[in-house]
């Protein structure tokens, strides 16, 4: 019995010991597990808060890459492309020739009244419809330059604004602040490629320009009597007949980027000394000759095309119908004079270019990007 009662508490004693253990088994795992949910929320939220570090620093580089565009960058290379335009398509040559023959005396008379010998300065009737002619071609085309050239300008430079602005950002979170990203001289080079649009393809676009001018202005006689919604449409005429000009050139550059790129030889040239940059570079050819860019283009030119309406109304009475009209010729200085609306003010074009919805989406694209994406 005494046996028996021993097995009997020794069973009762191994239960207890075994439910005691059993039970801090149960609250020691859950507490373990407790702690270890605890971490993961805790290193969840971490990587939430790097995160949103990470996406804070972004949007301030994309702003302050985009402030660089519109403050930095395009008010240099902006009245450039004005001054390469002014001596590219000269109209002030022949307003003053014709200004001056406008306050000469008639053929033959001299400054008493009696009859000398012709002004040198004199011109004959022929030569003043010559010298309208080429100031009529020449106000249109140099205008609608400007508008093209300014457009694919602002741009180009966004595009390759943004594109460094990833390469720089990505390199310095690689190679950390002791070592620089990418050489100064390495970033001016690319950059650089910028000012081929002011300083040589302005001239290719130009002569695209003056083409399509000259084929649409042919048998438009500067005494018509023109409404400003024709003059309006005119010029939409003149542009749609450079695009075809643009895409119609021969070679493997045509289209836009033939403006705005430097030559496959040049540019191969460049890639040459590009560095940690050539990425960047080869990036930025295959954006620029691209679909997409083309029609930000299009979209760009649309969206500064308001100053140019805007401008053209001043030969036309304040408060005029939309059926009143004025002879051809007198819209020339109104036409001549909107570069200077458009390239004087460095925030005319890049503003409103700028706040386009799809041309914002692409620079965000191409600032977010990752090398693998691409």
């Amino acid at each position: 019995v005494v046996v028996g009662a021993a097995h009997v508490a020794a069973a009762a004693s191994a239960r207890r010991e075994a439910g005691a253990v059993g039970a801090y088994a149960y609250y020691s795992g859950r507490e373990l597990y407790e702690q270890w949910s605890a971490r993961l929320a805790e290193e969840e939220r971490e990587r939430e808060d790097e995160a949103q570090v990470l996406e804070e620093q972004l949007t301030e580089q994309y702003q302050a890459v985009q402030r660089i565009a519109d403050t930095t960058t395009l008010p240099v290379l902006l009245p450039r492309l004005r001054t390469r335009l002014s001596a590219l398509l000269d109209v002030e040559g022949p307003t003053e020739r014709l200004r001056r023959a406008r306050n000469l005396p008639s053929p033959g008379a001299s400054p008493g009244g009696g009859v000398g010998s012709p002004s040198p300065q004199q011109l004959t009737q022929e030569e003043k419809v010559a010298e309208w002619n080429l100031l009529k071609v020449t106000s249109f085309t140099r205008t609608l330059s400007a508008l093209w050239a300014g457009s694919l300008l602002v741009l180009m430079v966004r595009v390759q604004l943004n594109i460094l602005g990833r390469h720089i950002y990505l390199l310095s979170a690689e190679r950390g602040a002791a070592e620089p990203p990418a050489q100064p001289e390495a970033q001016h080079d690319f950059l650089s490629m910028a000012e081929h649009l002011p300083a040589e393809g302005v001239k290719r676009l130009c002569e695209c320009m003056r083409k399509a001018a000259e084929t649409v202005l042919r048998d438009r006689s500067l005494r018509e009597l023109i409404t400003h919604e024709a003059l309006v449409r005119l010029l939409w005429d003149i542009c749609q007949e450079f695009e075809r000009e643009a895409f119609a050139q021969p070679g493997p550059d045509t289209g836009f980027a033939a403006f705005v790129l430097p030559s496959a030889q040049a540019f191969e040239e460049e890639l040459a000394r590009a560095g940690t940059l050539r990425s960047a570079y080869e990036e930025t050819r295959e954006v620029v000759m691209g679909r997409r860019f083309t029609d930000l283009a299009r979209a760009a030119v649309g969206t500064a095309w308001r100053h140019l309406v805007e401008g053209t109304l001043a030969p036309y009475a304040p408060g005029a119908g939309p059926e009143a009209a004025v002879p051809l010729a007198k819209t020339v200085p109104a036409v001549a004079g909107v570069t200077a609306r458009l390239l004087d003010r460095v925030e005319t074009l890049p503003e409103g270019i700028a706040m386009h919805p799809e041309v914002d989406a692409l620079c965000a694209e191409l600032f977010s990007a990752l090398p693998a994406k691409r």
